[in-house]
C-alpha cells in the first residue's frame, strides 16, 4: 500500500454532460360520455402515459485521489509531461478528473402512469349535482450500470499495489494490455436500481344551488359544497430481487430497511357562495377544510371581489391564505448517499483543519480534512412540517376599441408569504458557516459508517490505517423546513388585435413579469435575503427580476405563423458565494418562428424553429452545482442546446 503524504500539487479536470442515446414516449387518452335521462350524464375518462429514457452519463471521475510518484504515469517521468509549477517530490492531487479510458455509465429511466376516473354529473331538483370515482398510480425505475470502484486503484495503487497502472490521460486504446483487462473486468460491477410506485385514490360530490331569497338586485345568490376523501401510498426503494438476479451490487442505503412505504389519508369540506352585489360588482367567498391522517388539520378561507367598473374598465382583487402538505416523497424518501457537495473555501473541516487551510495533523492529507469533496445524505424526513402561506392580489384589465384595433392591457400586483418552506436540505453554507449550530446533527463522520457504507464515501479511506483521524464522511441535506419566504411583483399583459388587412389578421401580444422582491431564509432563525437578481447560497441561486415574451401571430385562411420573443434580465453571478471572482451574467434574448398550415380538415402540419438566431446563452462562473454544464450555462435559466427545429403533423379522424 502506498501512503498519502500531506502535500501534493492539484490538478483540476471538469467532465462532460450526459449524451442521450434513445427516447421513446407514448401516450394513449379516451373519454366516454352517455346521457342518463334527461337531466343526467355518465362519464368515463382513462389516460396512460409510458417513457423510456436510455442516456451515457459523463465518464467516472478521481475524487480524492492521487497520483504517486511511482506511477510511470506521473507528469514529468517521461510517458506524461511535467504541469508548469508542479512540484516533483510529491504527488499529484486529482480533483474531479474524468477517465476517458472507461466507458461512459449508461442510465435507463422509465416512467408508466396510468389514471381512470368515472363521474356522474346532473341536475336533483334545485341541486345541481357531480359525484366522482379516481384511481391513478405511476410507476419510476431508474438504473444506471457503472464500474465497481476497484477500477480506481489502477490510478494510484492505494488499496491494491497489484492493480496494473492506468493512464488517466489515455483513452481505452492508449492504455496497456493488463489495464484495458483490469477496465473490462471491473465494468458492470455496480449497478444503482431504483424504484418508486405511487396510488391514488379519491372519492367525492359536489352539491350547488342558486338561492333566490338572497338577491340585492344584480341576480340570486349561488351556494356550492363539496365533499371529498383521498388515500395515497407512496413505494420507494431497491429492486433488490433484479440486483440478485444479475449479481449486482446496489447503491448504498442508510438505516436497517432499503425500501420505505408511506400511506395516509385525507378528508376535506368546501363551502363557496356566490354574490352579485350590483350589475358590476361580484363577491366570492370560500372556506375549505383539511384533515390529514399524518400531519392534522387546517381550514382555509378566500375572499375575490370582481368589479366592472364600465365595460371598458374592470377591477379585482383577491385574498387568502393556503396550506401543503409535505408530499408523501417528501416525508418517506428512502434516505441514500446519493452526490457530492461541490467543493468552496469555506466547506472544510472546522475540527482538524481550524484555519482551512492546512490540517492540524501533518499526517492528514489537505483533501481529507481541508479541501472537502464529501457525499450528501438525501431522503425523506418525517419530521417536516406543512407549508402555510398568506396571498393578496390587486390588478386592472383596461379595453379599448380604436381605429387601429383592439386594445386590451392587464396589470397584477401580487404578494404572497409563506412559512416553513420545504427544501432538499438546509444548504451547506449555512451548515459549515455556522459550525457551533449545526456540526453535531448534520456532520457525520467516518466512524459512524459501515463498511458497506465506507466504500461509497469519498472523503473515508477504505483502509482503516489511511484513516489517522475522524474524517466527514458526510453531510445531512435531507428535506427540512428552512423557514419563511416572501414576494411580490407586477404582472402586465398587453394585447392588440389589428385591424383586418389584405393580406391577413394581426395580433400581438406581451406577457412580462416584473419581480419586486423576493426574501427567503436559508435555515429557520437565519433571517431573509434577497434573491432577486443575486445569489444568497450556491443552490439558492438567483431569482430574475424581470422576464418576458413578445409574439406577433398572423393568420389567413388556412395559414398562421408566429415570431416570438424571450428575454431574460442578467443576474450578479455566483461570486463570492463560489469562491470565485465577482461578475455579472449577461441578459439573454431569442427569437422562435413557426408557421401553420390546415391541409384539411382532418390534418395539420406545423414548423417550429425555437432559438433562430442560434444565440449563445450568458457564461456563469458558477460550476458545480448540479445544473450546470460543461459549457458554463446555467441551465434553471438558460437552454444551452441552442437552435431546435420540429414538425408536428396532427390527424383527426372519426369524430369532432
Amino acid at each position: 500500500m502506498i501512503r498519502r503524504p500531506p502535500r501534493s500539487t492539484p490538478l483540476y479536470s471538469s467532465a462532460a454532460s450526459d449524451v442521450y442515446k434513445r427516447q421513446e414516449q407514448e401516450t394513449v387518452s379516451s373519454q366516454l360520455s352517455k346521457r342518463l335521462g334527461e337531466d343526467h350524464t355518465f362519464s368515463l375518462q382513462f389516460f396512460h402515459s409510458w417513457s423510456d429514457i436510455t442516456r451515457e452519463r459523463p465518464w467516472p471521475r478521481i475524487q480524492g485521489r492521487q497520483i504517486p510518484i511511482t506511477s510511470p504515469y506521473y507528469p514529468g517521468n517521461g510517458i506524461v509531461p511535467a504541469i508548469a509549477g508542479q512540484d516533483l517530490t510529491s504527488p499529484v492531487q486529482v480533483h474531479g478528473m474524468s477517465i476517458v479510458a472507461l466507458e461512459r455509465p449508461e442510465e435507463t429511466v422509465t416512467d408508466r402512469t396510468w389514471r381512470l376516473m368515472a363521474s356522474v354529473d346532473g341536475v336533483i331538483g334545485a341541486f345541481d349535482y357531480e359525484v366522482w370515482a379516481l384511481q391513478s398510480e405511476a410507476e419510476f425505475e431508474q438504473a444506471i450500470v457503472s464500474y465497481d470502484n476497484r477500477w480506481i486503484d489502477g490510478i494510484d495503487r492505494r488499496d491494491d499495489d497489484t492493480a496494473p497502472w492506468i493512464n488517466p490521460w489515455a483513452d481505452f486504446a492508449g492504455q496497456s494490455p493488463e489495464a484495458q483487462a483490469w477496465i473490462t473486468g471491473n465494468y458492470m460491477g455496480k449497478v444503482k436500481d431504483r424504484i418508486a410506485d405511487s396510488q391514488l385514490k379519491n372519492v367525492g360530490f359536489t352539491l350547488g344551488r342558486d338561492i333566490e331569497q338572497i338577491d340585492f338586485g344584480a341576480g340570486a345568490a349561488a351556494l356550492a359544497f363539496a365533499v371529498e376523501y383521498t388515500e395515497e401510498e407512496l413505494f420507494t426503494g431497491l429492486s433488490l430481487e433484479r440486483l440478485a438476479a444479475t449479481n449486482q451490487t446496489p447503491e448504498v442505503r442508510l438505516g436497517p430497511d432499503r425500501n420505505t412505504l408511506g400511506d395516509r389519508d385525507l378528508y376535506s369540506a368546501t363551502l363557496e357562495v356566490l354574490l352579485p352585489i350590483t350589475e358590476g360588482l361580484e363577491v366570492s367567498a370560500s372556506v375549505r377544510y383539511d384533515d390529514y391522517s399524518d400531519v392534522g388539520g387546517t381550514t382555509n378561507p378566500k375572499l375575490l371581489v370582481n368589479y366592472d367598473v364600465t365595460s371598458n374598465v374592470n377591477l379585482h382583487a383577491s385574498f387568502g391564505t393556503g396550506f401543503r402538505a409535505p408530499t408523501l416523497v417528501d416525508l418517506f424518501r428512502a434516505r441514500s448517499l446519493v452526490g457530492t457537495i461541490p467543493a468552496a473555501s469555506f466547506i472544510y473541516d472546522q475540527e482538524l483543519c481550524t484555519d482551512g487551510m492546512t490540517p492540524n495533523d501533518p499526517q492528514d492529507d489537505p483533501m481529507n480534512a481541508c479541501d472537502l469533496r464529501v457525499n450528501k445524505i438525501s431522503g425523506g424526513n418525517l419530521d417536516l412540517k406543512p407549508e402555510e402561506s398568506d396571498t393578496f392580489s390587486i390588478g386592472t384589465m383596461l379595453n379599448f376599441e380604436t381605429g387601429l384595433g383592439d386594445l386590451a392591457i392587464g396589470i397584477d400586483y401580487w404578494d404572497y408569504k409563506i412559512d416553513n418552506v420545504i427544501n432538499s436540505g438546509i444548504p451547506p453554507e449555512a451548515i459549515f458557516g455556522d459550525w457551533d449550530q449545526f456540526a453535531s446533527g448534520f456532520i457525520f463522520r467516518c466512524s459512524t459508517f459501515t463498511g458497506e457504507e465506507i466504500d461509497g464515501l469519498n472523503n473515508c479511506p477504505d483502509d482503516p490505517a489511511l484513516r489517522f483521524n475522524d474524517y466527514i464522511g458526510a453531510v445531512l441535506q435531507t428535506n427540512a423546513n428552512i423557514g419563511i419566504l416572501e414576494t411580490s411583483g407586477v404582472d402586465v399583459k398587453f394585447l392588440w388585435n389589428l385591424p383586418t388587412t389584405d393580406i391577413g389578421d394581426w395580433l400581438f401580444t406581451y406577457n412580462a413579469t416584473y419581480v419586486n422582491d423576493y426574501d427567503q431564509e436559508v435555515y429557520e432563525g437565519a433571517g431573509a435575503e434577497s434573491r432577486v437578481d443575486r445569489f444568497v447560497t450556491r443552490s439558492f441561486g438567483p431569482v430574475l427580476q424581470y422576464k418576458h415574451y413578445a409574439t406577433l401571430r398572423w393568420s389567413r385562411n388556412d395559414w398562421s405563423a408566429f415570431l416570438q420573443h424571450q428575454y431574460q434580465n442578467g443576474y450578479d453571478d455566483c461570486g463570492s458565494v463560489c469562491g470565485k471572482p465577482d461578475r455579472k451574467v449577461d441578459s439573454h434574448g431569442i427569437l422562435n418562428i413557426g408557421a401553420t398550415y390546415q391541409i384539411n380538415d382532418a390534418i395539420q402540419v406545423s414548423l417550429r424553429v425555437e432559438n433562430l438566431a442560434q444565440n449563445d446563452p450568458p457564461f456563469t462562473n458558477n460550476t458545480g452545482a448540479g445544473s450546470i454544464t460543461t459549457a458554463n450555462t446555467d441551465v434553471r435559466y438558460f437552454d444551452h442546446i441552442g437552435r431546435r427545429v420540429g414538425l408536428t403533423l396532427v390527424g383527426n379522424w372519426g369524430g369532432d
